[in-house]
Parts: structure tokens; sequence; C-alpha cells
């Protein structure tokens, strides 16, 4: 592939900015404003970091690139889940908001005392992360192979080493920040490249081809593989951390009831664009040239302005994913895992841990991303998989269960959770791996074995909830942030 130096030059100043605004956040950050921006997220920047890291590039490049190829599958496969996810997300915005927590496990402790869920549901969320980033960071590399011709293992140590860098500096305060300007040009990317495909196809566009009509292709093989892709769907979007976190970080209760609302708009306007892009690539490229990469054969085609925005858009939607994911991490395993071991920590011993951590798993998370090019990964879809299938296996039902069930018990939410999660990963294992033939798909086993083994877990024991507790998740729904006061 022929270096660029167009856009290597666009690629490279926009990596220069990041850093900037991560080293503007270094020289402001307590550990309190690192982990949740002291809870001071105006709605503007709330839903500018939610719909930044919602559009992730595993959207504008796997989801465009799987339209093209199987047509509307790809709303059984994704959109309808999602859009069940983000009306579960408006159900618990301001109720966590209130909580004032400054993780998703700490809420296990808050309900349930102990440390043992807390450290398991953040062990979780860890391993899901890293799939996480992985998946970006793959995304991210292809982009950087096919626009600008930096050869793809390459672009995957540039962009995994300047993002780990960018990340462990800023923190969340830096991160939302960048998220608001990232959002506007993931939607300004996507909408004009869809602008252009249905200028150039006008109603053909329209004129489908019978492979592009029918809802089971690709991926979805029968009407079963339709239910499991809406629990990975729904599950991975209304246990995702990243939204959660947020509800966190807002100033208030209003703040989180409109975040979701609000952003999801934003994110529909972005999903029918890339709708009309994947339906209209078949028309304007060679079959060659469909899947992952079509997005970016197709910006590289138009060149000029549409190339430029296309790669700093996918970039941008790389980068707010993959900050948001490192930064969740390191917070949490510092927070949930080393701050249980070492409660004594002062704030700065926090700060200066929670930046180490980033690292390492910065580091960690490269590696694979790595191996899964080297050793012939085929498409980015596989770890997006992987990644919302753990978090609705492991931590959908535990999460909800704990927040509007009142009978709900601590060993009822471990059993659950850890259940969930061997379920899942086992399953998906012998089944990936293993050559094993097993019925229906690895979600299954891994929701079902968490709704059981939270029912059965939680009837055979005594709820224990102190009346403090009871006021806290279950009481009065008002807007007095002060009433319903938790630290974690």
């Amino acid at each position: 592939m022929e270096l660029n130096p167009g856009y290597l030059a666009i690629f490279i100043a926009y990596l220069v900015i990041v850093v900037i605004i991560g080293i503007w956040g270094f020289r402001r950050e307590s550990y309190s404003a690192y982990a949740v921006a002291d809870h001071k997220l105006g709605l503007p920047l709330s839903v500018g970091s939610f719909f930044a890291t919602y559009i992730s590039s595993a959207t504008v490049i796997g989801f465009v690139g799987y339209t093209t190829l199987n047509g509307a599958a790809i709303f059984p496969t994704y959109f309808w889940g999602f859009a069940l996810g983000w009306i579960t997300l408006t159900l618990v915005g301001a109720r966590l908001r209130r909580l004032r927590l400054r993780s998703v496990p700490a809420l296990f402790e808050a309900r349930y005392g102990g440390k043992a869920l807390r450290i398991l549901s953040a062990v979780v969320i860890i391993v899901a992360f890293a799939f996480s980033v992985m998946t970006q960071l793959v995304a991210g590399s292809l982009v950087l192979e096919v626009v600008v011709g930096i050869p793809q293992v390459t672009g995957l140590l540039l962009l995994g080493i300047v993002l780990t860098i960018y990340t462990v500096l800023g923190g969340l305060v830096s991160v939302v920040r960048t998220d608001f300007l990232q959002g506007g040009l993931i939607l300004l990317a996507v909408v004009a490249a869809a602008v252009i495909v249905v200028s150039q196809l006008g109603g053909d566009i329209l004129t489908l081809r019978p492979e592009q009509t029918g809802l089971h292709a690709g991926s979805i093989a029968s009407n079963v593989d339709i239910f499991a892709f809406i629990l990975i769907a729904w599950g991975g979007v209304a246990a995702q951390p990243y939204y959660l976190h947020r509800f966190f970080a807002t100033k208030d209760t209003a703040t989180a009831r409109q975040m979701i609302g609000v952003g999801a708009v934003f994110a529909t306007v972005a999903y029918l664009a890339v709708l009309l892009v994947g339906l209209g690539l078949p028309k304007l490229l060679s079959s060659e040239q469909l899947g992952d990469s079509a997005v970016l054969h197709f910006g590289m085609s138009e060149g000029g302005l549409l190339g430029s925005l296309l790669l700093i858009g996918l970039i941008c939607a790389v980068q707010s994913t993959v900050d948001s994911a490192l930064h969740l991490a390191g917070v949490y395993t510092t927070e949930d895992i080393v701050g249980q071991l070492r409660p004594g920590m002062n704030d700065r011993t926090r700060l200066r841990t929670a930046r180490t951590v980033t690292t390492v798993l910065g580091v960690i998370c490269l590696a694979g991303a790595v191996y899964f090019v080297v050793s012939g990964g085929e498409f980015i879809v596989t770890l997006l998989n992987i990644w919302l299938g753990t978090l609705s296996s492991a931590l959908l039902i535990p999460m909800y269960a704990t927040l509007f069930w009142r009978r709900a018990t601590r060993t009822g939410a471990i059993a659950s959770s850890a259940g969930g999660f061997v379920g899942y990963f086992v399953t998906l294992s012998l089944v990936e791996f293993g050559g094993v033939a097993l019925p229906g798909h690895p979600i299954f086993y891994g929701f079902g074995i968490s709704l059981a083994l939270l029912l059965i877990g939680t009837l055979l024991t005594k709820p224990e909830m102190s009346s403090a507790v009871r006021r806290q998740f279950f009481g009065a729904s008002d807007d007095n942030d002060n009433d319903m006061v938790m630290r974690s």
C-alpha cells in the first residue's frame, strides 16, 4: 500500500492535538476529576461523550461493511437490540446519579455490603473492556493501512501507544472534552458519506437486490439467532459501563435523565447514515472491496474533503471508545480491586495507581490486537460480540436486579455474575476453538445461567438490607441529590 503524505500529515496533526489536550488534563486533575470529572458534567458534554463513545469504529467500519454484504440483516444483528438498550438505560440514569458513586462495581457493595461481588464485577468489566479496546485498535489500524498507507501492525502500535499516553495523562475531565469534538466530527463524516452515496445513486439506492432484503443473512441463520443477537446487543448497551459511568459524572439527575434520550437522537441519525452507505456501496464498489474496508475504499475513491473527513471521523471513533475503555479499566482496577486491598490510599496515590494500571492495560490490549491481526482474525464484529456478550451474560442480570428487585441477595448476585461469565466463555470457547457443536448460541448459556442462578441464589438465602440502604436504592424518587448520597 502506497503511503499518502497528505492523509499522513492530517493524521499526525490530529494526534498532536490529542496529546496536547491530554497534557492540559494532566496539569489540572485530582483523582476525583480523573475518575468522575468531579460529578460536574453538564448536558452538552454528557451528550457529546455518550454519542462519541457509542458511535465507535465498529459502527462506522464494521456495520457499514456488514451491511454491504448482508443488507437488512444488520437490523436484527445489532440495531434492534441497541434500541432496546437505549430504552433500558433511561430507567437507571437518575437513580445511579443520586448514588454518587465512582464506579459501577461500587454499586454492589453499596447495596449488599462486602467486597466479593464488587471485585468480581470489576474483573468482568476489565475483561470486556480489553476486547473493546482491541476491537477499536484493529479497526483503526485498518483505516491507517487503507487510507494512509501505513502497514496494519505499524498502525496498531502507533495508535495504541499514542492513545494510551493521552488517556493516562487526561482522565475523564479531558476525555469528555475531546469526545464532544470527536462526536461532531464523527457525525459530520458519516452524514457526508451518506449524502454523497445518495446523490450518486438517487432513487436507485432504494432498489435492493433480493439478498439485501432478507433478515436471515450473515450471522443470522434463523429466528433463534435473531433472538440471540438481540440479547447480545441489548445487554451490551444496557450494562455498558461507558454509559453507566457517565451518569455518575453528570451534575444532576435532570442531566442524567436527558443524556441518553438526546444522545440517542444523534445516534439514530448516524445509524440511518450508516445504513444508507452500507446499502448503496455494493452498487458503487467492486465485490472485492466490500466488507470491513468498504467505507475506506469509498473514501479513497472520492478523495478530497470526504476522504479527509472519513479519515478523521474514523480515527475519532477509535479514540473516543479506546480512551473511555482504558480510562474506566484503570479507574475500576484502582477503585474496586487495588483500593479494596489497600483502603488507606490517599488521593495522590490513587491517581498515580490509576495511571500506572491504565498504562499496563494499554500495553496488554495492544499486544492482543497485534496477535488478532497477525493470526489472521477476519472480522471486527468477532471481537465486538465477545465484548458485548460478556456484559450481557455477567453484568446485566445482577446489576438490574440490584437496582430494581428488593428481594435480591448478595449470594444470588454473586452466583449470577460468576455463572454468567463462566457459562458464556466456556460455551464460546467450545464452539469457536474446540469445534464442539452445541445447540443454540453461547449467549443463551451465559444469559440463562446468570438468570437462573440469580433466582436460585436469592430464593435460597435471606435478604439483608438496612433501612439506610433501602432508602438509598428504593426511596422516593425526587431531584434532591442530597437525600441519597452514597460515596464509594
